[in-house]
């Protein structure tokens, strides 16, 4: 429902202007971030409490300059708010570009966000964060960064469903 969205929307409006006091205030005191992936990659990990938050948000900011962050569907039941889209960034110390889809599951308490759990296309993560120049394959490599689903569709969004 819209009351369960809320903490969402105020979350993505406060990144999309890059207000991190305005992003902080969304989350709970107690909030869990997590965000799963090879260890190489540095905001791939577990984020406790707000200064958790604030950590990784310094993480995405140190280390990705963001050239599209795109919010495609938002849904709400009860305490429980799922959403997924598109992005593209630019890694700062490689200078290639990281393009995803991805699906956020966030659980509310306390009109907050308590949990906070985003999937990314995470191979697309490494070649981006990856000093070494792509290999070239004699077979073409379908990348999932291309591929567009309805929402519910996605794979990663019926993951985070079951989490």
């Amino acid at each position: 429902n819209n009351q369960t969205i809320q903490p969402v929307e105020r979350f993505f409006a406060a990144f999309g202007k890059g207000d991190l006091e305005g992003l902080l205030a969304t989350m709970h005191p107690d909030v869990k971030i997590e965000v799963e992936g090879p260890a190489s990659i540095p905001h791939y990990r577990t984020y406790h409490g707000k200064d958790g938050a604030r950590r990784f948000i310094q993480d995405l900011g140190s280390n990705l300059q963001t050239q599209q962050f795109e919010v495609q569907s938002l849904l709400g039941d009860q305490n429980v708010v799922m959403a997924a889209g598109v992005f593209k960034h630019v890694v700062i110390a490689t200078g290639k570009v990281f393009q995803s889809a991805w699906a956020l599951r966030c659980e509310i308490k306390d009109d907050q966000i308590a949990h906070y759990r985003f999937f990314e296309n995470t191979a697309a993560a490494l070649e981006a964060f990856s000093r070494n120049k792509p290999v070239m394959s004699a077979h073409p490599v379908r990348k999932l960064a291309h591929i567009t689903a309805k929402p519910g569709q996605s794979a990663a969004l019926r993951a985070a469903l079951q989490a």
